[in-house]
Parts: structure tokens; sequence; C-alpha cells
């Protein structure tokens, strides 16, 4: 926003049929600025502190915060995500998301990062969550979620790897079974950290579901290509080991580094070899847009390096109990918050979310 001769300026817009007024004015070389709405205002201000109402809509709420910085002024409008908690036991919600909780890989404001997180993150029945190799942040997030998410798998590393696997699987409901395995091909850098999935039986009001998690090797040469394709293929061995039930549904989570919109033979590998069905995905059209996301964006890119990609899966196993209802949606999580100001998106990634529903015995 531009302040006209006289000092001030206003700019309407209209969310989901509420109007909001935008609002900014000068004296005396000082900027202040200011937002109402039929359900709150923050009035004009000069104050540097970031402030922030919430605006409830027919459709849903929106948080509106605005902050001065030097001689601008920036106003966030986030929508405020109400995540329903769904208690049939024939209906599982899933969430996936890749964190970016490796500082000694160039990962930003861990801790921040990490600290939201909760506030987010409700009513799922199971987190699926990669990424976190930063073990203080780490340790805290799960922490804050363990009232929710009682049940929670343990820190995972091979032995004389450095770095941990960064993968944990957090539920609602009890864990009866788990299992990992370390995945023996990888390639580059990433062979300093645990290459691994895991998985977990639980148990929601006596119906069970067994779920995997992984987080597989990344780049796009050929040898690196190559080892992501070899670690697909031995979580199908992974998966296949467990000797699970065919009548007892398996949901495979995980960030597979595996573009379905440029890498589509390599995505089409991937169903195959986990003889598996990826459903319908609405929502953001991809988990990973460096357009958007500016933890996204790389200092230093490279032509191997894809920028705009759906890198993010929650698939389920066609030779077990299939869903007669499965949907997915891609978030953005972001937040305000001051240390996040500018940067919003609390990963380098989207996350994804799914409902799968299954029959019941009246059904079958």
């Amino acid at each position: 926003m531009s302040i006209d001769d006289a000092g001030a300026n206003t700019k309407e817009c209209v969310l989901d049929g509420i109007k909001l007024s935008f609002k900014l004015s000068i004296a005396n070389k000082v900027i202040s600025a200011g937002v109402s709405s039929p359900s709150g205002s923050l009035p004009l201000s000069n104050a540097r502190e970031r402030r922030s109402i919430e605006v409830k809509t027919d459709n849903g709420s929106y948080e509106i915060a605005e902050q001065i910085n030097g001689d601008n002024a920036v106003f966030a409008v986030t929508p405020i995500k109400d995540h329903p908690l769904v208690s049939e036991a024939n209906k599982l919600s899933i969430l996936t998301y890749d964190l970016w909780g490796m500082s000694v890989n160039g990962s930003k404001r861990v801790q921040a990062r990490f600290d939201e997180m909760p506030k987010f993150f409700h009513n799922y029945d199971v987190l699926a969550l990669e990424g976190q190799y930063d073990r203080k942040p780490t340790d805290s997030l799960h922490t804050a979620f363990r009232k929710e998410y009682p049940y929670q798998t343990a820190k995972i590393r091979q032995r004389g790897i450095p770095m941990e696997a960064g993968i944990y699987l957090l539920s609602r409901y009890p864990i009866a079974k788990q299992d990992f395995m370390f995945y023996r091909t990888c390639k580059g850098l990433q062979c300093l950290a645990t290459n691994a999935a895991i998985y977990i039986e639980i148990n929601k009001k006596g119906q069970k579901y067994h779920i995997f998690d992984t987080h597989i090797q990344s780049g796009n040469t050929d040898v690196q290509v190559q080892a992501r394709m070899d670690q697909v293929t031995e979580l199908s061995r992974f998966i296949q080991s467990q000797h699970i039930p065919k009548d007892e549904p398996i949901i495979i989570a995980g960030n597979f580094n595996i573009d379905m919109i440029h890498q589509e033979p390599n995505y089409q590998d991937m169903l195959t070899l986990l003889n598996s069905t990826h459903p319908d995905s609405t929502g953001y059209p991809m988990t990973f847009d460096a357009d958007v996301n500016k933890w996204a964006n790389p200092i230093n890119p490279d032509n191997n390096k894809l920028l705009h990609a759906y890198f993010d899966y929650l698939l389920y196993d066609n030779n077990h109990l299939t869903p007669i209802s499965a949907n997915l949606n891609v978030i953005t999580p972001r937040s305000t918050i001051s240390t996040l100001w500018n940067y919003w998106d609390l990963s380098n990634h989207f996350a994804v979310e799914g409902l799968f529903e299954y029959a019941t015995p009246s059904q079958h």
C-alpha cells in the first residue's frame, strides 16, 4: 500500500463475505497502521510489535496480523484451520509432514518453528513426521504433543552413522506392535544420516491399522534416483516381512522425494513396487514450492533440484483391506509470530492430511 498526498490510505477487500479495511497513515515521518472489520479491529498505531485479531466468517476464521518494520507495514491474512476429530473406528485420520529440522544441513529457526507446530495439528489419529534431527527441538516438540498423542515411537539411529533417521510416528491410540528397518542403499551426504523406515500397528477402538513412515533418498542424479528406487524396493520387502493379515489396512506415509508432477515414470514405479494407490489430492497442488515458501528457495540452487514438486505421500496398500473412500488434502501450515514474521511457513515442505474410511462389518 502506498500513502496519498494527505498522508493516509485505506484499502478494502472482501474475505468470505466480510469487508476488511487496511489503513495506513504517516505523521512526522512516522508510519501508523491498522485494520478494521465487523468482528474486531486494530486501531491505527505506530507500535513496532506485531498485533493481530481473529475475524470470523461463515466459512471459518482468519487471523489478521500487522507489523511495522522501518518504513514498511506488512499485513498478513492467515486461515485458522479447524480439523475435526474423527471418532469412528472405521475411519483413520492421518497427517504426514517433513519438518525440515537439520540445522547442520541448513535448516533455519528450527526451535521457533517446532515450538509453533503443536497448535496446528490437533484431532488426528496419527502423525507421521519426518526431518527431525535437531535433538532439543525434537524432544520439546514430542513432549508438547504427548498429551494428545501419548503413544510415540523412539529415536532410530544405525550404529556407526552420525545422525539418526529423523522419522517418528505419534498416535492417539495404543501402539500394539512396532518395528523398523535400515536401508542398505544410500548415496552422497545423506549417508551421514540413518536411512530407515518405521512401522506401527495401532488399535483404534478395536480396529487395527498398520502404518509405515519413511524418508527416502533425495537428489536427481542417476545414482541418486537409482538409490531412491532401491530404497522403495527395500520398503516393499519390509512391509511384506510383517505378515499383516489381508483383511487389515496398511497406510504408507512419508517424504519419498519422488515428484509425481515432473518424475511421472518414477512415481508410477513407486506405486507398482509398493502395490499401492495414491488417492486424489486436493488443497495446495504440490508439497514443495519455492515460489511461495521462502524456506524452500535455496540460496544456491542447482540444476538438479526441483523447485516445484509433490514429494510427500499417503498411500494405501492394494494387497490388504482397501478403503471405501480416501481423501487427501495438502495444507500450508503458517505462523505470523515475530520470530517467523515474513517467513511464515513452518517447514520447507507442506503437509498432507488424509482420511481413510473402511467398510464396517455390516457393509462387508
